[in-house]
Parts: C-alpha cells; sequence; structure tokens
C-alpha cells in the first residue's frame, strides 16, 4: 500500500513538472527575450551612472525568470543604505521575460511598495497613484527603464515615457522595491548591489 502511494506521489509531481515545462514552452521566446546584457552605463537627468549590479527575478524553484534587471549609481555600493540615500540619482533596466497583465503587475508592486515603507516614509497617495497608472503589461522582451536624478523620477518602456513623478521620497521607496528589507529575492537584491 505504501509502494502504491509513493507511486501516486511521483506521478503527480512528474505531472507538475510537465505542466511547468509546458507553460516555460508556451511563453513566446523567453530565452532569447530575456539575457544579462546591460550597458556598462546609464544617463538620469544628464548625469553619467555606472552599472552597480545585475540579476535576475527567479518567480519558482525549476529557475523560471520573470525579468533580468540591472541598478546603475553614481558610484559602484555594495551598501544598501548608500545607495538608497536621499537624493543620490540611481537607475534600474528592466527586460520582461515573459507575459504579466498590469493588474497582475500593479498588484504586486503595491504590496512591494508597502512592505519597504519603513516607520515614517510616508508613503504618499498622489505618487503611488501616478507610478501605478504608468506602468503597464508585461511583454517578453519589453524594456523598462525607471531613471531618479535626485529631483524626478521618470518611467518609460523602451521609447516611450510612461509617467514623471516629482518626489524623492517615493523614488527612494521605489528603490527599495529592489534592494530594501523586502526585497522580490535576497539574491536578486544582492545581485544589483554587485555583491559575489
Amino acid at each position: 500500500m505504501a509502494l502504491r502511494q509513493k507511486g501516486k506521489s511521483g506521478m503527480k509531481f512528474h505531472l507538475a513538472g510537465l505542466a511547468v515545462t509546458i507553460l516555460v514552452l508556451a511563453s513566446p521566446l523567453p530565452a532569447m527575450a530575456c539575457v544579462l546584457s546591460f550597458p556598462p552605463q546609464a544617463v538620469a537627468g544628464g548625469q553619467s551612472l555606472v552599472l552597480n549590479g545585475q540579476g535576475w527575478r527567479i518567480v519558482s524553484p525549476w529557475g523560471i525568470k520573470a525579468y533580468a534587471a540591472a541598478l546603475y549609481q553614481p558610484a559602484p555600493t555594495q551598501d544598501r543604505d548608500v545607495a538608497l540615500q536621499s537624493g543620490r540619482p540611481w537607475v534600474v533596466e528592466m527586460v520582461y521575460c515573459r507575459n504579466a497583465s498590469v493588474a497582475d503587475i500593479r498588484e504586486v508592486w503595491l504590496t512591494s511598495l508597502r512592505r519597504n515603507c519603513w516607520t515614517g516614509c510616508g508613503l504618499a497617495e498622489k505618487p503611488t497613484r501616478q507610478f501605478l497608472a504608468a506602468l503597464g503589461d508585461a511583454r517578453p522582451a519589453a524594456r523598462w527603464r525607471f531613471a531618479f536624478d535626485g529631483e524626478r523620477l521618470e518611467i518609460a518602456d523602451g521609447d516611450r515615457l510612461r509617467g514623471s513623478i516629482v518626489d524623492p521620497a517615493f523614488a527612494r521607496v521605489l528603490l527599495a522595491t529592489w534592494i530594501g528589507v523586502a526585497p522580490p529575492t535576497t539574491e536578486l537584491r544582492d545581485a544589483l548591489l554587485g555583491k559575489p
């Protein structure tokens, strides 16, 4: 009886793995669309920034990738507190690996903003609403850019500017959604901070 139950569990595991494989194969161009090939420099408000680190957002134990991301800073730093200093320019570039609806993206990001808003940070309603409105559906190979020049945050989808927010406090919380106390994964946070 025990052997029979083990066989059923093995079959369930096999079917689950098969379902994930089908999901991956059904996603258009996941491997070719999502690569770590970010340029060594980026510009925010006329300021030249250097590549601080790059990595993957992994969303499953099977290594399925949601997006590739890169963080740019005025000078390389592995110190999260330095990177998050108020008024310090930064750029984050993301390349999506697969499709995701804007509704799902907004829900995940709103949760992340709230989780990374430390005591007294005051996540203001207006910039949060502006940011969520600027987001769109994810498509494989779509490149999104979040650039903060010390005063203004700009959100772009490829060459299209989708939003502009003048609120340094909000920009700081947004950067924390990648490298703060509650990042998507600690592996991605460490990669963006250039840690081995």
